[in-house]
């Protein structure tokens, strides 16, 4: 029993949806044939010259030509930020430093290892002082004496030791003053030819290295300590801080990103299907959501020719003017991309053109009945298409209430634009 009422429920609002629904579309066929009978209404506009332009549409993001990484050569500690985002610096400014403790102490130790270095190379370089020499002269005199007196004493107690006047023993001993006087007198002799002579070239050579090697080495602190000094390596605006006092900074790591907005571009996307159209040095309107009432002119500079293969579409680098200095970089703009113009040619509203039997078409007069023309369409903007042939300057033709028009309909005018 329940089913059946629900059954005859349904039926009964069916029965209802169907009524209103035939009922509206006669009333409909009624107010077209009372059209058709008395006239359709329509609204006329003169066909006119003038000039379009076909567009490309696009949107992105406004970027700096040149976006640079202030990052640090050595690793350490930060000891001050001199700057915030949105700070602008100059070229060399001294942006970050970093403690310099440890290098400053290196580099007082290069500097007195390269004094010590000097100090032999001059020695070597130069030779003995005059106190040197005389000690040298004296030491070889003495010897000379002291062999002389060893050496009278040698032959002496070798006749005597030939005779057996002395023991072997004694004789042992005298020969063995007489060979170290002898010694002596050599090594006296030889340090006075290295007095006179100097130093060896190897030894005059090794001094030299020192002191380029300690040249170098402080060489390398006072670089590493002039690296404790971070300066802006273009003029430019900060635009983001990634570090603070007191964090260490690791070589390769941006501590800061700067952004010269000097030299701006506008990158977009633009479809497969259209970016076959664009070529650089096309025109480019651009209009940016937080500049209001201003519109921007650039052209195209690149086509990126690298397709996007998941939005299927390709980067578009476009040039900006601006000279008043308003936009900056990360701001999101709209453009329109010129990619055609045609100049004092025919136009008519897109509205007006409608499609019979695969043909375009328009509809003009001729003793109020719609008169069918068929017309060859060429480029089109968001208001207007051209109009290459079926259609001159001046005619008048339907903009409003065509759809409903088929060749030699009654119409009413009801205006003119």
């Amino acid at each position: 029993m329940r089913r059946r009422t629900i059954l005859i429920i349904i039926l009964v609002i069916l029965a209802v949806v169907g009524y209103r629904y035939y009922a509206k579309k006669a009333e409909k066929k009624a107010e077209l044939a009372t059209e058709v009978a008395t006239g359709i209404p329509v609204e006329l506009a003169k066909v006119r010259l003038g000039d379009i332009t076909k567009v490309v549409s696009a949107s992105g993001t406004i970027k700096a030509e040149r976006e640079v990484n202030v990052i640090t050569k050595i690793p350490g500690k930060v000891s001050r930020v001199y700057c915030k985002e949105g700070d602008y610096v100059r070229r060399g400014e001294v942006v970050i430093g970093l403690e310099d403790d440890e290098i400053k102490a290196q580099v007082n130790q290069a500097q007195a290892a390269l004094a010590v270095a000097k100090t032999r190379d001059q020695l070597a370089q130069r030779g003995a002082r005059p106190q040197e020499r005389q000690q040298v002269d004296n030491a070889l005199a003495q010897a000379k004496a002291g062999l002389d007196l060893a050496k009278s004493n040698y032959e002496r107690m070798k006749v005597l030791h030939e005779h057996g006047s002395i023991s072997t023993q004694m004789w042992e001993g005298v020969e063995m003053q007489y060979k170290l006087a002898k010694a002596s007198y050599d090594s006296a002799r030889q340090q006075q030819s290295i007095v006179d002579e100097g130093a060896r070239v190897e030894d005059k050579e090794a001094a030299k290295a020192g002191v380029a090697q300690a040249r170098a080495a402080l060489a390398y602190a006072q670089t590493m300590l002039k690296n404790t000094v971070i300066r802006a390596p273009i003029s430019g605006i900060v635009f983001m801080r990634n570090v603070d006092p007191g964090e260490m900074a690791a070589p390769g790591m941006p501590l800061l990103i700067l952004v010269d907005n000097s030299s701006l571009y506008l990158e977009v996307e633009v479809g497969e299907k259209e970016v076959e159209q664009v070529k650089r040095g096309n025109k480019v309107n651009i209009w940016v959501d937080a500049i209001p009432n201003k519109e921007f002119t650039g052209y195209v500079k690149e086509i990126v020719l690298a397709i996007n293969p998941f939005s299927r579409t390709f980067k578009v680098k476009i040039s900006i003017s601006d000279k008043e200095r308003l936009l900056k970089s990360g701001m999101f703009a709209r453009c329109q991309i010129e990619i055609r113009r045609h100049e004092n040619i025919v136009l008519v509203p897109r509205e007006s053109i409608q499609e019979r039997r695969g043909k375009e078409v328009v509809f003009t007069l001729s003793n109020n009945r719609a008169v069918l023309r068929e017309v060859e369409p060429g480029i089109n903007d968001e208001k207007n298409y051209e109009i290459k042939e079926g259609i001159k300057e001046g005619e008048k033709i339907v903009v409003v209430g065509q759809t409903n028009l088929d060749d030699g309909v009654l119409v009413k005018v009801i205006s003119e634009k």
